[in-house]
């Protein structure tokens, strides 16, 4: 079965389903007590509105969904600041423990900081960091997806694939069992994506719309469908019943990989090929639609993909 996901936000939101942030600056700007109040506002309508996102999804039969990282934004500062005490951190995963799911398939995707082919020691530094805090809203939620990218090639993209492996096992092995990751539009392909975790003991998301990017400037002979196939065993070899695969459609067309990143607002239906659908049949596929208008084009696909199920 094919099943379309939402990715953090609904588009057009009214203040029902809208997350709140603070920046750090302002936090540090305030007294201890007025930055306590304001964190702890936050994060509790933070944990509200998740639970009004979850519920939207199952009302539309949205069957998966992508959480916002920051649904304790700047957490490490709060923390160690005792901004947020420890007893009060407990008392806030509580309140992400009690949310209903109500059975969609969830998922994390920290942003483009964490780089755990780094060589420099600081960035892996807050790269553990920032995966632990995404476990900790896993664990509380209860889901087991975390998803990144390789990261930058830093000039020799061989070794930064091994000092990945090499980071990932010395520094934070307690994450592989959530950990999936998607091949990239510039450094990565699907064939990397699956040495890595093969290496590692973890999955493949597979995203079609950076394998096509990427193809333009490092065409392979794998075809679309063989890397899917590739990317489906990882999940299969991890126990997992299901995959998660990420599509969109570039707004300008494919030109280059830089100018064909950009998302467009819906999904061009001629994105989601033939053998997708036939593989759907047999296998549990969850597809984050990125696309800028959200909820609006989940529903266009799915009533064209209907049409050719």
């Amino acid at each position: 079965m094919l099943h379309l996901g939402l990715c953090c936000l609904l588009h057009e939101m009214d203040k029902t389903y809208k997350f709140r942030i603070y920046t750090r600056k302002k936090i540090s700007s305030l007294s201890h007590d007025e930055a306590r109040a304001n964190v702890h506002e936050v994060v509790y309508h933070n944990i509200s509105t998740l639970q009004k996102v979850l519920d939207y999804c199952f009302m539309h039969k949205i069957t998966s969904y992508r959480l916002s990282s920051d649904l304790i934004p700047h957490f490490d500062y709060v923390t160690s600041n005792n901004i947020i005490t420890p007893s009060e951190l407990q008392d806030i995963l509580a309140g992400f423990s009690a949310i209903n799911s109500n059975g969609i398939q969830l998922s994390l995707h920290p942003g483009q900081y964490v780089s755990m082919a780094s060589d420099n020691p600081d960035i892996i530094s807050r790269s553990c960091a920032d995966l632990r805090y995404h476990m900790l809203i896993a664990d509380a939620v209860g889901f087991k997806e975390i998803n990144i990218h390789l990261g930058g090639a830093y000039g020799d993209p061989a070794s930064a694939i091994e000092r990945f492996i090499h980071n990932f096992k010395t520094n934070i092995p307690e994450v592989l069992p959530y950990l999936t990751l998607e091949n990239d539009e510039l450094c990565y392909n699907v064939h990397d994506c699956v040495y890595v975790a093969t290496a590692l003991g973890c999955r493949v998301t597979y995203d079609l719309h950076h394998q096509r990017c990427n193809y333009i400037k490092n065409p392979i002979t794998t075809t679309e469908h063989e890397m899917f196939l590739l990317a489906k065993q990882t999940w299969l070899d991890t126990g997992h019943n299901y995959m998660r695969m990420h599509i969109s459609t570039p707004k300008n067309g494919y030109t280059t990989p830089s100018k064909s990143r950009p998302h467009s607002d819906l999904i061009d239906p001629a994105d989601i090929p033939d053998w997708l659908l036939q593989e759907s049949k047999s296998f549990p596929i969850h597809i984050d639609v990125e696309a800028k208008h959200k909820q609006a084009a989940i529903k266009a696909l799915h009533e064209n993909l209907i049409k050719r199920i």
